[in-house]
């Protein structure tokens, strides 16, 4: 297989004399899958994609594939061209031009010596900090991921930008009796990852929720773990595209002079954060800017790529998703500023409340409310008198979004990272929410 660099001199050798602009990815690395305290499957993955522009005047044409032999790659520029002929002229030119030194910030994120880091090692590693859960009688089910990722933007104009980035997962969910554990972490150095520790705090969480305890339908304080934030929030940070927000889709045009959250909610999109990851720049090569998009619970900024600047006569912030621009922009390297107390702390000051380390099935039931529901997942914990007093099972909650953020009290001073997506981190503290709705 052609590496990224030979793509790259495939590309500009057979579009000189053409305008045209590719978007090069990778992704390699490889998946463990544990059950009943073994690993039961695992699987290698390379894959690797061509994105392709061409321009012909005012026509554009792009087309993508998955084949980087010469032929393959060749078929793809016949296929861009072939687009161009059929396509409609549009009001708007690509700038493509040559690009040399330029600086990006980024933070470290690619650790060689991390690639060595084997699945048997992994396997090794893992089964011995299993011995613990083992011991108590308990169950554990989880994964172990390790991938590179790596990413070239080019144009016949001479832009060559390189990214490369490693990225480690491992997940964990102990059983013991009816009582239930979740921890997970992610970290660029597969070295870095602590098996037993999440072994022994899965183990902890599931003793302590073995005792169950029943409550009514009612309204509760609720602690949000960084894994469950992430999922609670999801499809909310969709409205910050400034596509949408242009084309006035986004519900953020109602809500530019009205508080979107409580105080707390800092929310900055922060490529050069210390616990972030990703490219520097976007699939223009563009530079990914620090943007605030929530400031002390206001809306401050949406994102936005080239295409909508240059429509709406707005400024890019380097978060094209798309070589045509049909899809405009979205934040990639969420960073929500945290607290002042401690997780143990915030446990210790409420009476009576949960903790949701997880969340599955989180759906938007109204969109135009933000009417959102969804189950706890790995362990809900009945919080008493300031400790963790047995769990709950799995519980639905149902309520408005906005006015759940607007209830934030509280915020963890940790910080976590968590990976969704191949594109950069979350990175999120935990968050107390007064009075969600517990149906």
């Amino acid at each position: 297989m052609n590496s990224l660099k030979q793509i790259h001199e495939i590309l500009h050798q057979q579009t000189r004399g053409g305008q045209a602009h590719w978007l090069i990815r990778r992704k390699t690395g490889y998946l463990l899958r544990l059950t009943n305290n073994y690993i039961h499957q695992s699987g290698y993955q390379d894959q690797i994609s061509v994105s392709l522009r061409l321009m012909r005047g005012e026509r554009m044409g792009v087309a993508e594939t998955s084949d980087v032999s010469r032929a393959g790659l060749g078929a793809v520029i016949a296929a861009a061209q072939k687009a161009t002929e059929v396509a409609e002229a549009g009001s708007l030119k690509v700038r493509e031009g040559r690009k040399e030194n330029v600086h990006f910030d980024r933070v470290k994120d690619y650790f060689a010596a991390a690639l060595a880091f084997s699945p048997q090692m992994a396997s090794r590693k893992m089964l011995q900090a299993l011995e613990c859960v083992k011991q108590l009688g308990a169950l554990a089910h989880g994964y172990f991921s390790s991938y590179e990722w790596q990413t070239l933007v080019g144009n016949s104009s001479g832009l060559n930008l390189e990214h490369s980035s490693t990225g480690t997962k491992f997940g964990l969910t102990v059983n013991r009796g009816i009582g239930s554990g979740y921890q997970t972490v992610y970290h660029p150095d597969a070295r870095k990852i602590n098996f037993f520790e999440i072994a022994e705090e899965a183990l902890k969480h599931a003793c302590l929720t073995e005792r169950q305890v029943a409550i009514k339908p009612g309204r509760y304080p609720v602690i949000l773990a960084p894994r469950a934030l992430a999922a609670f929030l999801s499809n909310f940070l969709e409205e910050w595209n400034g596509l949408r927000f242009c084309e006035k889709e986004s519900f953020l045009i109602h809500h530019r002079k009205k508080p979107i959250g409580s105080k707390l909610w800092t929310v900055m999109d922060d490529v050069t954060h210390p616990l972030q990851t990703g490219a520097p720049f976007d699939v223009e090569g563009d530079a990914r800017k620090k943007v605030a998009l929530v400031n002390k619970g206001r809306f401050a900024n949406c994102v936005y790529d080239r295409w909508t600047a240059e429509r709406y006569r707005v400024k890019t912030t380097g978060h094209s998703l798309s070589l045509g621009g049909e899809e405009g922009a979205l934040p990639y390297n969420i960073v929500v500023s945290g607290g002042k107390s401690s997780l143990g702390e915030m446990i210790r000051n409420i009476k009576r409340g949960i903790l949701i380390p997880n969340i599955w099935y989180h759906q938007v039931v109204n969109p135009s409310h933000w009417t959102v529901t969804g189950l706890t997942r790995g362990g809900a914990a009945w919080i008493h008198d300031g400790k963790i007093a047995g769990g709950l099972g799995r519980i639905r909650y149902l309520d408005g979004l906005l006015g759940a953020l607007a209830r934030t009290s509280v915020m963890s001073r940790e910080q976590f990272a968590v990976k969704v997506r191949d594109s950069g981190v979350l990175v999120f503290p935990y968050v107390q929410i007064e009075d969600l709705r517990i149906v």
